[in-house]
């Protein structure tokens, strides 16, 4: 996928810095750190299962915070 973004003159100058520094171009660098922030975020693919979200209301509905029922499970 290709996006066009804006940023900084700063925040260029600092990025085409790192890249120099590491023997890579501009949108190469730029590539790998929002991979690597891509990679990083929650994975909502599970959300959309109905067997897990029916697993998750079912936790909640039997969350406790009584130490006899906790003791107990």
């Amino acid at each position: 996928m290709t996006l066009a973004i804006s940023i900084s003159p700063k925040a260029q100058e600092r990025l085409a810095r790192k890249a120099k520094d590491e023997g890579v171009d501009l949108p190469t660098l730029v590539s790998k750190i929002v991979e690597a922030k891509a990679a990083s975020l929650p994975d909502d693919s599970h959300e959309k299962d109905p067997t897990i979200a029916l697993l998750r209301k079912w936790r909640e509905e039997d969350a406790t915070d009584d130490p006899e029922e906790l003791a107990k499970r």
